[in-house]
């Protein structure tokens, strides 16, 4: 994990201002291979955490997929984009609020964190919160950029597959597996404890 940007520009006026339709149709283009790899871990019995859920666009997804679940709370700091997803998933669970400070009694077996890591002050914070919700048997899917080969201004940090090992380690995973998806530009981590 190396820190590309000193200035953190990823507040909530800045992300509500950047959302609208013509980011919102470029975000689903882009991650619909991602979205296909995650079904794939999806089950009836999935008690999902979608952390940095934006629009609810893997929720809209899966509804188009067919794909049956449990449970689904989407969960962001951007009340533009919760609004959205409220009206137009109503059945979901909607979050506003900084992952940074997530609290839960709850456990999920199934957590998300699709292109959010890259974003956050701290990420390291944030993984070990999401190691705690975690239930024993649960999977944390996190999709990150692969190094500098996918870089926004609002991206802080750049990971390497053996970074982000290393760092999953020292939270306290154990079975970690990687892939490259989206031409080799993202990584694809499906950790367990």
């Amino acid at each position: 994990m190396k820190r590309i940007r000193e200035k953190n520009i990823n507040t909530v006026e800045y992300w509500n201002n950047k959302y609208g339709q013509e980011y919102r149709t470029n975000v689903r283009k882009t991650g619909i291979e991602r979205y296909k790899e995650i079904i794939k871990h999806i089950n009836k019995n999935s008690e999902i955490l979608d952390v940095g859920s934006g629009f609810g666009d893997f929720a809209i997804f899966m509804k188009e997929s067919n794909v049956s679940f449990k449970s689904y709370t989407g969960f962001d700091f951007s009340n533009v984009s919760i609004n959205v997803a409220r009206k137009e998933m109503p059945s979901h669970y909607w979050i506003l609020g900084d992952v940074h400070e997530l609290t839960t009694l709850k456990k999920y077996n199934i957590i998300l964190c699709m292109q959010t890591l890259e974003h956050l002050e701290e990420p390291l914070k944030v993984l070990r919160k999401l190691y705690n919700i975690l239930d024993k048997k649960g999977l944390l899917i996190i999709t990150i950029p692969d190094q500098l080969k996918i870089v926004h201004a609002e991206h802080i940090w750049s990971y390497t597959q053996k970074k982000i090992v290393e760092i999953l380690k020292d939270v306290g995973f154990l079975n970690i597996e990687i892939k490259k998806i989206n031409n080799n530009k993202n990584l694809l981590c499906l950790v367990k404890k």
